[in-house]
């Protein structure tokens, strides 16, 4: 009798670890056919982009996909991500390669302020339903251990962000449903294009500190764009690296912008890649083209979009003529 019981209780266990695990299967699938989290578009595999650009938030508002693609002919996806860490960019970029052909040209724009240890935090909630990827998970491992450990237990990998993940899965379902593919309304190729006006978040950052501020240089950061810059490198890709415009009468506020990026710059030269700074363009003086220190407005990441162009123009004429 005691036998029998500890048999039903045995199965019992294993049928709720087996539907435990096709519910997981279930959310992961809905949860990646969300195609208006940038993760889900990127691992799709519909991309196939010529130009990938990837940054955080100076990227996703500040350079416009649609001046490229027009201008050149070639297929240009902006991957940025409001608030993202280097180690973001490059689970987003394995995730990319694994699901689509490699770009002819990667961007990265990279500036002192993304090595800041105050700035920027990982979006482990976008990475969940990839977890089951080595590559994915060990990058997930070094940012947040719990929900890299979360993995093992079937389900609960899903429970730190639950609130936002069921919203994720919904979506999932609505658009395949509707089999109705497409990104947040407000993107184009992943730009966003807020109508952002001067914010005055800058003037409240310079009152509380009048003598300027110093980027806090954080070694793990250092030490992410390292594994990013080896990694390109490793994989063949024509990657440029860049710094986007800086409010010219913020500029001196940052003491040591300079030094860090000529760190930067270093790292970069290291692999053979260039890292080109637009902190001195003559737009950087128009009050109007930004919405604070470091982010354009819609009309200032125009402006800039074009200057990016003209700056880049030879290689993308080249490769526009290569791809006729």
């Amino acid at each position: 009798m005691k036998g029998s019981r500890i048999f039903r209780i045995a199965e019992f266990l294993v049928l709720l670890i087996l539907l435990m695990v096709l519910a997981e299967k279930v959310m992961d699938y809905f949860v990646k056919n969300d195609y208006e989290t940038k993760t889900s578009i990127i691992a799709s595999g519909t991309l196939n982009a010529d130009i990938l650009i990837q940054g955080a938030s100076r990227v996703e508002f500040g350079l416009n996909s649609a001046i490229p693609e027009k201008r050149f002919n070639l297929i240009c996806y902006n991957t940025g991500i409001n608030g993202s860490t280097i180690d973001e960019q490059l689970a987003a970029l394995k995730l990319y390669l694994k699901n689509n052909k490699k770009p002819s040209y990667l961007f990265l724009e990279v500036t002192p302020l993304c090595l800041d240890k105050d700035q920027s935090s990982f979006h482990s909630s976008f990475f969940v339903p990839f977890l089951g990827d080595t590559d994915i998970a060990s990058i997930v491992k070094r940012e947040d251990i719990l929900q890299y450990r979360l993995r093992y237990i079937p389900l609960l990998k899903y429970s730190l962000y639950n609130s936002f993940l069921i919203r994720k899965f919904v979506s999932g379902v609505k658009q395949k449903i509707k089999k109705r593919h497409t990104e947040k309304e407000g993107l184009y190729h992943g730009f966003r294009n807020f109508m952002l006006t001067w914010d005055g978040s800058f003037d409240e950052l310079k009152e509380k500190n009048p003598n300027g501020m110093y980027f806090k240089l954080d070694n793990q950061k250092v030490q992410s764009l390292n594994d990013y810059l080896a990694f390109a490198h490793e994989n063949k890709i024509s990657l440029i690296l860049y710094e986007a415009p800086i409010w010219k009468e913020a500029a001196p506020f940052y003491k040591n912008h300079d030094s860090i990026a000529d760190i930067i710059s270093q790292m970069a030269a290291k692999y053979d890649y260039p890292y080109i700074s637009f902190k001195d363009l003559p737009m950087n003086g128009t009050k109007s083209n930004f919405a604070n220190s470091m982010h354009l407005t819609s009309h200032g990441a125009d402006v800039f979009t074009n200057i990016f162009c003209e700056t880049f123009s030879e290689r993308l004429k080249k490769l526009r003529l290569k791809n006729q």
